[in-house]
C-alpha cells in the first residue's frame, strides 16, 4: 500500500538546498509534450517574494519549452533514506540560457508499507530511554513494525532534545496504551528512529520510529492487540453499530 506525506515549509526548502549540494539526480516528465529524461537542480533563486529553483536544461528541454509560464513539469527522485519524492512545478520564466521554475506548494514523500497501521484513538504513548532518565512520545498511529510519533521536549527533556535526530538506535522502549477500562504495555529492546521531521511553527518533532527488536512474546501481544482494534474498527463501520 502507497501513503504520502505532504512537506511544506522549511524542510521543503532544506530538500532542494540538499538537491543541489548533492547534485543528485532527478527525473522530469512534461506529459503535454511527451518529453522526459534526467536533470538536476542547479540552484535556487528568490525574485519579487517568489521563490524559483533552477535546472540544468538539456538543449531538447530549451528548445521545446515555448511557453514557460504555462509550463507544468512533474519531478521524481529517490531521497538519502532511499524513498521516492515527488513534486510538481507550474510556470516558471526563461533568463538569459537557464529556467527558473516557481517552486511547488510541497513535495511528496512516497512510502509502500508493510503492515496495516492503526490510528490511535485513545492515550498511547512511546517511551524510551534507561530508568531514572526515560523520555517520552505521543503515538499518532502504530503497527507491527513501528509508530509514528510526536516529541514535544519541555522542561528537564527540553536538555536531550538533540538527541532525537534519524538513524538513531532507542534501548529500553515501551509502547503504552490507556483507556479507561485497560492499560496494555508493549516492551521492544531496540528501536530506531528512521526519520525526524521538526514542525516549523513551534518545536515539535514528528518521529517515525522503526521496532528493531522485540521478544516473540511482545510482538505476539501487539499483532493480537492491532488485530482487535481493527476488528473493533470494522465493527463500528456496520450499520447500527456505534
Amino acid at each position: 500500500m502507497e501513503t504520502s506525506e505532504k512537506i511544506h515549509g522549511k524542510e521543503k526548502i532544506g530538500i532542494f538546498q540538499q538537491l543541489v549540494d548533492e547534485r543528485r539526480l532527478v527525473q522530469f516528465q512534461i506529459r503535454e509534450i511527451s518529453m522526459d529524461g534526467l536533470t538536476f537542480i542547479r540552484a535556487i533563486r528568490k525574485d519579487w517574494s517568489k521563490d524559483y529553483f533552477l535546472i540544468d536544461v538539456p538543449e531538447e528541454l530549451w528548445t521545446a519549452i515555448t511557453n514557460p509560464k504555462k509550463l507544468l513539469i512533474e519531478f521524481e527522485f529517490t531521497g538519502s533514506d532511499k524513498l521516492p519524492y515527488r513534486f510538481k512545478s507550474i510556470g516558471g520564466k526563461k533568463i538569459r540560457n537557464e529556467v527558473w521554475l516557481l517552486f511547488p506548494k510541497y513535495i511528496e514523500r512516497i512510502q509502500l508499507r508493510e503492515h496495516f497501521r492503526i490510528e490511535v484513538k485513545t492515550k498511547a504513548k512511546f517511551i524510551f530511554g534507561p530508568e531514572g532518565a526515560t523520555q517520552s512520545m505521543k503515538v499518532i498511529n502504530f503497527s507491527e513494525g513501528g509508530a509514528l510519533a510526536e516529541f514535544q521536549p519541555s522542561g528537564d527533556s527540553l536538555r536531550n532534545y538533540r538527541m532525537i535526530k534519524a538513524d538513531k538506535i532507542l534501548g529500553n522502549c515501551k509502547l503504552i496504551l490507556i483507556s479507561r477500562v485497560n492499560h496494555l504495555t508493549i516492551n521492544i529492546k531496540r528501536s530506531r528512529l528512521v526519520r525526524v521531521t521538526e514542525d516549523p511553527s513551534i518545536r515539535r518533532y514528528l518521529c517515525a520510529i522503526q521496532f528493531v527488536e522485540i521478544a516473540v512474546d511482545e510482538k505476539n501481544k501487539l499483532t493480537q492487540l492491532i488485530y482487535n482494534l481493527q476488528r473493533d474498527f470494522l465493527r463500528r463501520r456496520l450499520p447500527g453499530q456505534k
